[in-house]
């Protein structure tokens, strides 16, 4: 019992250690205003996007979907316009499996709508307009000519 009470404090305090920065990195954006915001808002997105250590990803996954969870990460962009909380949930989805699996539908659908994939079907839409436009043009110069 001992035992487990021990693993459960060191876990505890590993997710102090790995969460520390960018826990505090969000305090201080959420506290602050204009350019400081945008600015924190954009190192806490460059902290987002580094790949933790495979012994931290338990304790990293968990810290994410808690603030994600919390809204924690909600209006807060940096000075590009890039989301915080998008970043984030990014940021879960490169965990896979198990992580993935505790994102809310409604972070799934906002990082949609703010970051629509650029491989989208949207391109071979535009392509096939294209290509049945000049197939149009060919054939009624053809028909033209007889």
């Amino acid at each position: 019992m001992q035992e487990r009470e021990q693993q459960v404090v060191a876990q505890d305090e590993g997710v102090a250690v790995v969460a520390s920065a960018p826990l505090e990195m969000l305090q201080r954006a959420r506290n602050s205003e204009g350019d400081e915001r945008l600015q924190l808002a954009g190192r806490l997105n460059a902290l987002l996007k580094k790949s933790a250590a495979e012994h931290e990803r338990e304790v990293w996954g968990q810290f994410l979907i808690e603030k994600l969870d919390d809204e924690a990460f909600h209006e807060l962009y940096d000075s590009e316009g890039v989301s915080c909380r998008a970043v984030a949930v990014e940021a879960v989805l490169a965990l896979g499996f198990p992580h993935a699996l505790h994102l809310e539908p409604a972070d799934l659908e906002y990082l949609r709508t703010v970051k629509p994939n650029r491989g989208a079907p949207g391109g071979w839409r535009a392509m096939a307009v294209v290509t049945g436009v000049l197939a149009a043009l060919f054939a009624l110069a053809f028909f033209i000519h007889l």
